[in-house]
């Protein structure tokens, strides 16, 4: 059932005392002047023109679910103050609106309590960015294992390299896995593992691509992408002009390789490993880490060449093989 909005021309009554610990959940029609954002939220930054959407919204339709609030301690006499758990998008639509009250299902919560369900009801919305939501699933599973935040990001570690048969098992299997497995099957976003490869990455960025990043005037792809340029002055212009008209995830990537590609046109050519005497096999070893250490596989036309070259050196091989083997008379 849709709740009516609360228009400024009507008033409410006063409000009744909040439910007691314990006791059941109780539905009540707030002033906002008694409503503050909530301490343990994912969410950092509200996009104004979803807002605005919101706000023609309620407007029109009402509104639809009411916020859930945990009273607050230390309030001014005969004031009762709310910490808004879950409905931030809804509270601030409504100061948009002009609104003077909004319905409000009142809950006493622990700190816990309330953490762990203002990071559900956000975790499952689509329009958190990529580091809001890890940093929101990170503390999550802080509050469910009992750890740190770095303790669990440690452990999401080590559960990818046993996965992987890196490490010896120790970790998979035990008590804290089964928990991770659980909080991402609840979530319904994610798998662990690939939590471990898409979004843990992202707290390795430069801190001033991060800052980018949070702020939503940096999509994660484009985060990526400005991450590659590791000397903070092929980074600056860039970052400047992301701040002042972000340029999209294609053009971004076209002036980060341009970038990229001037830096390296800079470089001294490599060289090719000394000649040293001893016996073919050391020297081949020394040729293949160079090799695989770079970047020369791109070309077509050094695939053909080396493809070419590695069929004569088998034959080669093959051939001393022959000349090796005993004369039959």
């Amino acid at each position: 059932m849709t709740l009516p909005l609360s228009s400024p021309a009507s008033p409410r009554p006063a409000t009744p005392p909040a439910p007691t610990a314990g006791g059941p959940a109780v539905t009540l029609h707030l002033s906002l002047t008694q409503l503050v954002m909530g301490r343990y939220r994912p969410r950092q930054r509200f996009d104004a023109a979803a807002l605005d959407a919101l706000a023609r919204s309620l407007a029109s339709h009402g509104v639809a679910q009411p916020l859930l609030v945990r009273p607050l301690e230390g309030g001014e006499p005969g004031e009762g103050r709310y910490e808004i758990v879950a409905g931030e998008r809804r509270y601030l639509a409504a100061q948009q609106l002009g609104l003077t009250h909004l319905p409000a299902v009142v809950r006493r919560l622990s700190d816990e309590a309330a953490l762990e369900l203002s990071l559900v009801e956000n975790l499952q919305r689509e329009d958190l960015n990529e580091l809001e939501q890890a940093e929101g699933v990170l503390r999550l599973l802080a509050l469910r294992l009992g750890r740190e935040v770095g303790g669990v990001r440690s452990l999401l570690y080590r559960m990818d390299n046993e996965a992987k048969h890196k490490v010896t098992q120790q970790v998979l299997g035990s008590e804290d896995a089964r928990t991770v497995e659980r909080v991402f099957a609840e979530l319904g976003t994610l798998s662990w593992a690939s939590f471990v490869s898409t979004r843990l990455p992202l707290f390795s960025l430069p801190p001033d691509v991060l800052e980018a990043l949070r702020a939503g005037v940096l999509s994660a792809a484009g985060a990526r992408l400005l991450g590659r340029l590791r000397d903070p002055a092929d980074r600056a212009p860039l970052l400047a002009e992301v701040w002042d008209a972000p340029p999209g995830d294609a053009e971004l990537r076209r002036r980060v390789l341009t970038v990229l590609g001037a830096s390296r046109s800079q470089l001294p050519a490599a060289q090719p490993p000394a000649a040293q005497p001893g016996p073919p096999a050391a020297r081949l070893t020394a040729w293949a880490h160079t090799l695989l250490g770079g970047r020369r596989w791109r070309s077509p036309a050094r695939q053909a060449r080396a493809q070419a070259l590695l069929e004569e050196l088998a034959q080669l091989l093959c051939a001393e093989e022959d000349d090796d083997a005993p004369v039959t008379p």
